[in-house]
């Protein structure tokens, strides 16, 4: 058994990872391919890949551990076992905004607040029919920002930002942006 595991170990070594919390029984690749390592209980006497569970929107795969089943999201494993700045309190981010793309030079560790950014730059969010009745609900119909935007809108300033780049950020003018911080639009959003 231990030369199965080492065999497969040595060709790969610093392209595989054992799993935080699963050592010696399962590992990750850079790329988000899981090694089960040997089980003699289990009938894989050679060690095996996994395959992902691709029915949600993040690519998962189920681990067994003391007889209990965890789902576990690729892309956190990858970003745990290859990716510099993991806290508890981060969310890993897909570089490139596609959710399939599991390759740990894909992967960073930002805030939730980073991340939600992130996916208004780079069009993942839009404003959903939603947002719109949402607004039109609260009388307030031609908002173009949900009350969780102009939040950030009005905290972004503090971390260095200008006018000019939050408006790029969300894809409107440096006059909208400017109507929002100094409270004459979105007045009663705190």
């Amino acid at each position: 058994m231990a030369l199965v595991k080492k065999t497969v170990v040595d060709k790969v070594e610093g392209y595989m990872k054992d799993i935080v919390g699963f050592e010696g029984l399962y590992a990750i690749t850079k790329d988000g391919k899981v090694w089960s390592y040997p089980k003699e209980a289990h009938n894989n006497l050679k060690g095996k890949w996994l395959s992902n569970d691709k029915s949600s929107r993040y690519h998962q795969v189920s681990l067994m551990k003391d007889g209990v089943k965890y789902k576990r999201t690729i892309h956190k494993l990858v970003a745990t076992a290859f990716c510099e700045g993991f806290d508890d309190s981060l969310q890993v981010n897909h570089i490139d905004g596609d959710k399939l793309n599991n390759n740990a030079t894909n992967l960073e560790w930002i805030s939730a607040s980073e991340n939600r950014l992130h996916s208004w730059r780079t069009g993942l969010q839009t404003a959903t029919d939603a947002h719109k009745a949402s607004a039109r609900k609260q009388g307030i119909a031609r908002r173009l920002f949900s009350d969780v935007q102009v939040r950030e809108i009005r905290i972004l300033p503090h971390f260095g930002k200008t006018q000019r780049n939050i408006a790029a950020m969300f894809n409107t003018s440096q006059a909208v942006i400017n109507y929002i911080l100094t409270g004459k639009t979105y007045k009663e959003i705190m």
